[in-house]
């Protein structure tokens, strides 16, 4: 709490929150319009962290996991919505000082929001495997390359989002998930990928916490290519494959547990083949095709890169965890 206090006093009291446990923070860049903005955004809240983090002898760990630690209930803030949440769902809570980067990316309506959420639910797996940044947790080698991914799937309501065929639908999904205490609330829907309920954004959540600030702005930049060639296929009506979602929620459970020196699913392909790491689209001959045309898919995202630097708006959330040294 008093790290959290200090970042405020020196970022600004809506760029750095408390999260569930007492030792994670969480920091909240300003909305950026290009690359340059959001780098000197994210140095800004990494720096002005860790220094406040040091004033108190901790060391803030960017980790997707508290890489040390015991196991059991952790210290929780003193808030009438995480004791509800800690009280409904138990043990599921435990083990839960996870720490992941959000990145939003403005879409203007809800129901484009949807469907561009349907297209970058089959990119899940990719996004996991290329940010993969937990492999310790609570003092043990998992072996997996992303236990945070593993950790966080134990929610009702994250993994993957449903294939969405309309905005009704995607009202209809977040009420039952509501009404059958699946979620506390529609701020519990915990999906990797989700239209935002408070901002006119997409927001990606799949990633970990990745160590390096470049990797971080690199993720967000990705993101934000990936929406923009989304949005144009909603928009020119193009279809895509309803793909299973255990097959999809399979997919993750592989990237989370080899990362980028595993095979990862092509959900991009009819088959669903197992495609080697270091791949092209182009060498394999794996095309979007029947939704998203013949082009390459490659090609395309080369297209979305030259949106980059004046596309909509991009807002990176990361989460970072605190390491105390010393006292609290």
């Amino acid at each position: 709490r008093d790290v959290v206090n200090k970042a405020r006093q020196q970022l600004g009291e809506t760029h750095m929150t408390a999260e569930m446990s007492r030792v994670q923070v969480e920091s909240v860049s300003r909305v950026c319009r290009g690359g340059e903005e959001l780098a000197a955004e994210l140095e800004r809240l990494r720096g002005g962290a860790a220094d406040a983090a040091a004033q108190y002898d901790c060391l803030l760990v960017p980790s997707g996991t508290a890489v040390l630690g015991d196991p059991g209930p952790p210290p929780i803030l003193d808030r009438p919505r995480y004791h509800a949440i800690q009280e409904r769902f138990g043990p599921i809570t435990w083990n839960q000082c996870v720490n992941s980067c959000h990145v939003h990316v403005g879409v203007d309506n809800l129901e484009d929001a949807v469907q561009v959420s349907n297209h970058l639910r089959l990119w899940a797996p990719v996004m996991i495997a290329l940010t993969a940044n937990s492999p310790f947790c609570e003092g043990t080698e998992t072996e997996y390359a992303s236990w945070r991914s593993v950790l966080w799937d134990r929610w009702p309501s994250a993994g993957p989002p449903p294939f969405l065929h309309s905005t009704a639908h995607y009202e209809q999904v977040v009420a039952s998930l509501v009404g059958t205490g699946a979620a506390l609330d529609a701020a519990m829907i915990y999906w990797q990928v989700r239209p935002s309920r408070h901002v006119p954004t997409v927001e990606v959540r799949v990633a970990d916490v990745m160590p390096d600030m470049a990797d971080t702005l690199a993720f967000a930049l990705l993101v934000r290519a990936l929406v923009t060639v989304a949005l144009d296929a909603v928009h020119d009506g193009q279809a895509l494959p309803d793909v299973n979602d255990a097959v999809l929620r399979g997919a993750c459970w592989q990237a989370a547990r080899w990362g980028l020196s595993g095979q990862l699913l092509d959900t991009s392909a009819p088959d669903l083949h197992p495609r080697p790491p270091g791949t092209s689209s182009t060498a394999s001959g794996s095309t979007w095709r029947d939704g998203w045309s013949s082009t390459p898919t490659w090609l395309r995202y080369r297209r979305g890169w030259t949106a980059l630097s004046g596309w909509e708006p991009v807002r990176s959330d990361s989460v970072a965890s605190s390491a105390p040294t010393g006292d609290d």
